[in-house]
């Protein structure tokens, strides 16, 4: 079984040849360059994610710098405050206080309860 090279044989490799140049010429080369496109853009989009990811990071440091420098700037210039429940604030400043036990307490609420109806039943 010997190959003889005749006519069909060349005829065939030459349409084998056209066949893969228009295939490679109208199919694979534009498939190539949309998969080329579609890397580009990922790799693009992965860039710009890190870029992103980083200002996020560097936000974040500015803010706890700031919050500590916040609460630094606190700690050091805190009011001093007695006692907050003994203290009212009134039109006139800061009025001390002597804490009322729960028998004062309810005398004195008796007693405001007591005028008010009185008010709201003569006027």
């Amino acid at each position: 079984m010997a190959l003889e090279i005749n006519l069909t044989l060349v005829v065939q490799i030459g349409h084998f040849i056209i066949a893969y140049v228009l295939m490679r010429t109208f199919f694979l080369k534009p498939g190539y360059a949309l998969v080329k496109q579609e890397l580009d853009e990922k790799a693009r989009l992965q860039q710009s994610l890190i870029d992103q990811e980083t200002v996020v990071a560097d936000t974040q440091l500015v803010k706890s710098e700031r919050w500590r420098t916040c609460q630094t700037y606190f700690s050091e210039h805190k009011p001093a405050i007695l006692e907050p429940s003994s203290q009212i604030v009134s039109s006139a400043g800061i009025e001390l206080v002597v804490p009322l036990s729960a028998q004062e307490l309810q005398k004195m609420t008796d007693e405001v309860a007591a005028l008010l109806e009185k008010r709201i039943r003569h006027d």
